[in-house]
């Protein structure tokens, strides 16, 4: 999955949770049924909700650490580099500040 899309990966990782969520939610309303099909569907329907869960912790985890770096490796290049730092936000404060004038104007 690309991480170019933090928004989208939240949204998975939110639509993620609430499918097991109602999964576990049909497996309550099917626990008193006896039937051996619905006894094996449970039970496969446990141990996949099992591994999406690991998957969407190791997710999270993953999503997290990227943040923490990408926030680490900005704090390392603006104490190293402060000079640039500042005139990389003076850049971006100058741009901004024209697309806002410009869209005053229209």
């Amino acid at each position: 999955m690309s991480d170019t899309h933090p928004v989208t990966r939240q949204v998975l990782i939110e639509d993620t949770k609430l499918l097991i969520a109602d999964a576990q939610d049909l497996l309550q309303l099917i626990a008193d049924k006896t039937s051996e099909n619905v006894t094996d569907l449970r039970f496969r329907l446990e141990d996949k909700i099992a591994k999406y869960k690991k998957d969407l912790a190791k997710l999270q985890a993953a999503s997290i650490k990227r943040v923490k770096d990408a926030g680490q490796a900005t704090d390392d290049y603006v104490h190293h580099e402060p000079w640039k730092a500042v005139g990389i936000a003076a850049g971006v404060a100058f741009v901004a500040g024209l697309l806002i004038c410009r869209r005053g104007r229209d």
